[in-house]
């Protein structure tokens, strides 16, 4: 009987070893092959984590010098400021490529680090790492100088102009159409990030399009080309050398300005033949985009060299040689726009429309 007893024991034990075997098995091969999950992370130190990042930015953010450059997230959610010395980012778990600078990031604080290869490290300026990423897959780890790591995150390959974030409620890695770099990852988030980029108080304006030019005002070339107008309502002359000038919002760099200066009160008229340097003539004040103007519906935005948005208008469609035009308030251009008569390089005016008509050579 006691034989027997130890028997059973033995069957028992061994039943209850196979099944903890298979289970641990099961659980090992489980969470990587989970069809839906976009990344893989590591366990954060508890301090600054990865929190979002962009590694196909197509047009999404321009960064301080107007290109569009991928770019990491970190994120303190401490209640206390934690320092930077001594920490690095990589794209390769098994180098410390690009030393953090000695700055601190606050207690709920976001900071971005663009990811295209420039190493611009100066705490003063828009950070720039001396790596890029990779939009067909790759890992981006915040680590020790020692190379160990603090956090991860590894990832498939990513679409155009799309982040992979942190949720605000869960911390679970999510893929966002519209990412909020530098603020939360959610609506108010969002609508901070889209208010940050606009320019505070740029007296440059746009005040008049014209999407179908037949026969109002020929370029430097003899052609009538679409044009584009933009005032200045300022006191002093700005330069618009990198400025962008574009028909799609989702790539507000499409053209930047030559080295050109528009004075105070002065209007700048742009064609927008698609001829860009071919046609454009300084010497003669003559400027050619390299994107035409929809004769149908189509938006124009102007952008600092930064990216940052100073005036948009949406164009409707008009008949030809009839310009979209913005009206003048009391003296002062306002928010409003309709059709009009074509008034390149004078005020929306009754007036301006007829000292331009005044200035056209005879037919």
């Amino acid at each position: 009987m006691k034989a027997l007893k130890y028997i059973l024991m033995l069957v028992a034990v061994l039943a209850l070893g196979a099944g903890a075997v298979m289970l641990a098995l099961h659980l090992e091969g489980e969470a990587p092959s989970a069809p839906d999950a976009p990344v893989r992370t590591g366990t954060a130190s508890g301090g600054v984590v990865i929190n979002e990042f962009m590694a196909s930015d197509g047009g999404y953010l321009p960064d301080d010098q107007g290109d569009y450059s991928d770019w990491i997230e970190l994120y303190n959610p401490g209640n206390s400021a934690v320092s930077l010395s001594g920490m690095a980012l990589s794209d390769d778990k098994t180098r410390a490529l690009w030393p953090l600078p000695d700055i601190s990031l606050k207690a709920g604080g976001y900071m971005i680090v663009y990811a295209a290869g420039k190493n611009i490290s100066d705490p003063d300026k828009p950070l720039h790492a001396n790596f890029r990423l990779s939009a067909a897959g790759g890992g981006v780890y915040l680590m020790a100088m020692s190379k160990e790591v603090l956090d991860s995150v590894e990832y498939e390959a990513q679409q155009e102009n799309m982040s992979l974030g942190r949720s605000v409620s869960d911390g679970s890695w999510q893929v966002f159409d519209k990412p909020p770099p530098g603020f939360p990852n959610d609506e108010a988030g969002l609508a901070a990030f889209e208010q940050s980029r606009r320019a505070a108080d740029s007296p440059l304006m746009i005040t008049e399009v014209m999407p179908s030019n037949r026969t109002a005002l020929a370029d430097n070339t003899g052609a009538y080309s679409d044009y584009i107008e933009i005032y200045n309502a300022g006191g002093e002359a700005i330069s618009l050398l990198g400025y962008g000038l574009s028909d799609d919002p989702s790539d507000v760099m499409a053209w930047r300005f030559p080295d050109v200066s528009i004075g105070p009160g002065e209007y700048l008229v742009v064609f927008a033949s698609g001829a860009d340097a071919a046609n454009t003539d300084l010497e003669k004040g003559a400027i050619h985009t390299n994107f035409r103007v929809s004769a149908y519906r189509d938006t124009i935005v102007l952008s600092t060299p930064a990216g940052l948005l100073v005036d948009q208008v949406d164009v409707a469609q008009m008949s030809p040689d009839t310009a979209w035009v913005r009206a003048m308030e009391g003296g002062a251009y306002g928010s409003s726009w309709a059709e009009g008569s074509p008034s390149p390089g004078y005020p929306n005016t009754d007036e301006g429309a007829a000292q331009f008509r005044a200035e056209q050579p005879a037919a």
